[in-house]
């Protein structure tokens, strides 16, 4: 019992610092709706793709300078 208990505990602790440089769906929607304000090359593909982009990598997702706009996670 011990055991198990311990291996759930390890487990959750995995999951959720696997998950700590993410931006929730809403965290990363928010977001875009900055860059979306702030610059004129954000159509709504542009959209879409930062607000996975910031669901994938969170904080290290990176604006390209390209119009539209695009992002990508570091390599």
């Amino acid at each position: 019992m011990l055991a198990a208990h311990s291996m759930l505990v390890s487990l959750l602790f995995a999951v959720i610092g696997g998950c700590g440089d993410h931006y929730s769906t809403q965290e990363a929607n928010s977001r875009c709706q900055q860059e979306r304000r702030t610059k004129n090359t954000l159509n709504d593909d542009s959209f879409k793709e930062c607000v996975a982009c910031f669901e994938d990598c969170g904080a290290e997702c990176k604006a390209l300078a390209l119009s539209p706009e695009q992002y990508r996670c570091p390599d």
